[in-house]
């Protein structure tokens, strides 16, 4: 599956940000997080009313997404479950069950994305509603291009390779972002996880920054594979957390060191075709294709 959350905006389509937008009303809509009464209301008001943006929407699995604004121009990302089309030869109860099998799995993907929201790395989830009667999520809207699309940016040559610095950043990075996920228990699975699927947020630094200072704001996205083989309440406490803590901070040191070991050092050596390889950072030589597997996206 493929949600891309990339973000075209209205401006950047040469066009007022306010024409052609459908009112998109959110009923029955759930909070994702815990909220007092005083601060319900606010919350309502801020995501139960939006305006979206037809030109940007993009399908992902049973479900496409679609960028959205609120009355205060606050944009954010709807998710609405697509229902199944009836074949002619079903009959009621057969595709009755078929739609509550799809709204199911949707409810599922909430779920499961609900208990990465808030950590460093997943987009965060705003809440549960329908829009006219089909379930929908309301989410962040990430500003950033997936990894799939930044390949031609990224890469050093026609055949999109990248250099092994960039390659083991990058690797570090995800590596530190799926590291995050085992706090919601040990089993969670995104099964979905590929450049189509990882984001370079651009919000607080641009590309070209975050290339030149060596580490990304990685997002990971689509959460309509993912599995929770464990509950989240099975690790709340602080025993869960601790535990979690030491493991991450071993792995931290040990990918953090492999990736300078590999930046640094380099190859010198050429591949069964005899090309010569490439230029690394720091001026020794490196080749990709075949001595990094990583390094092709």
């Amino acid at each position: 599956m493929m949600t891309d959350l990339a973000s075209t905006t209205p401006q950047s389509l040469g066009r007022d940000p306010m024409v052609g937008l459908r009112l998109a009303r959110v009923d029955g809509f759930e909070p994702a997080i815990a909220l007092g009464q005083d601060e319900l209301p606010a919350y309502l008001r801020r995501f139960t009313m939006l305006f979206a943006d037809d030109a940007t929407m993009r399908r992902g699995g049973i479900g496409r997404v679609t960028r959205a604004v609120n009355a205060q121009g606050e944009a954010v990302a709807l998710k609405q479950l697509i229902l199944p089309t009836r074949d002619e030869f079903d009959d009621d109860a057969a595709h009755e069950a078929l739609v509550a099998k799809f709204k199911a799995a949707f409810r599922e993907e909430y779920e499961c994305h609900r208990a990465l929201s808030g950590l460093k790395g997943f987009p965060r989830l705003y809440g549960w509603g329908e829009v006219d009667g089909v379930p929908a999520i309301v989410m962040e809207w990430v500003e950033g291009e997936t990894l799939a699309r930044l390949r031609s940016r990224l890469a050093v040559d026609d055949a999109g390779r990248l250099s092994p610095l960039v390659a083991a950043r990058l690797g570090r990075d995800l590596f530190d972002l799926l590291c995050r996920m085992s706090l919601v228990g040990e089993g969670f699975v995104h099964r979905d996880i590929s450049p189509a699927n990882i984001m370079v947020r651009a919000a607080r630094l641009p590309l070209d920054r975050q290339l030149a200072e060596g580490t990304f704001d990685l997002c990971l996205i689509d959460f309509g594979s993912s599995l929770a083989l464990e509950p989240a309440s099975a690790v709340a406490g602080t025993g869960g957390k601790a535990s979690f803590t030491e493991r991450y901070a071993t792995l931290r040191r040990a990918i953090r060191s492999r990736a300078e070991h590999f930046g640094h050092l380099g190859f010198a050596q050429k591949d069964a075709r005899h090309r010569e390889p490439l230029p690394s950072q720091n001026g020794h030589t490196a080749r990709l294709s075949h001595w990094c597997p990583c390094a092709r996206l």
